[in-house]
């Protein structure tokens, strides 16, 4: 071996150490950065969790219909009247602690929520009981213009958040055709 390709040997192993190196500098910083979120999207209420949720009232404000279902200590949803739900009922309150969302829209006067297919009332009307007491309400305004997304009201925020649109299509159908055993 020449003196030449020793050194250019010496030099490939310096470098694939360098190498090796701080891909396991990387690779470490990474197992140890906190995770935020375990979710790989934003969610409305990145701290509800499913059980916390005791009460769901869905309604459309145009049509005039609504659906309500409460959850009993075991678990069980039923509505008001004391029907046994399907494991559907359960999905509409997984959807609603999962809820994701695109970005908010900072909101100016109430005057604007036509702009976002508030025409008076909205598509969709969601009220939350948690075990806690407190609630949550969404209003569900419009689709926007992508077909991706509609408008909404979270509570009482001065904001239109722009909530993914199957989550608010699914909420929507179980609205339409109720879990009913």
């Amino acid at each position: 071996m020449t003196p030449r390709s020793r050194r250019t040997l010496v030099a490939l192993l310096l470098i694939f150490a360098v190498l090796l190196v701080a891909g396991l500098v990387v690779s470490t910083q990474r197992a140890n950065a906190p995770t935020t979120e375990p979710y790989p999207f934003p969610r409305v209420f990145p701290d509800l969790t499913q059980p916390e949720i005791v009460g769901v009232r869905l309604s459309d404000p145009q049509r005039g219909d609504s659906f309500s279902m409460v959850r009993d200590e075991a678990g069980r949803w039923y509505t008001p009247a004391g029907v046994r739900l399907t494991d559907d009922a359960e999905l509409i309150a997984r959807t609603l602690a999962l809820l994701p969302y695109d970005r908010t829209l900072p909101l100016e006067t109430e005057d604007d929520l036509a702009d976002y297919g508030f025409t008076p009332e909205g598509l969709l009307r969601v009220e939350m009981i948690l075990a806690d007491g407190s609630s949550h309400a969404i209003a569900v305004g419009g689709l926007a213009p992508t077909n991706l997304v509609y408008y909404a009201v979270i509570d009482d925020l001065r904001e239109v958040t722009l909530l993914l649109r199957p989550a608010i299509d699914y909420l929507m159908t179980e609205l339409r055709n109720p879990p009913t055993a």
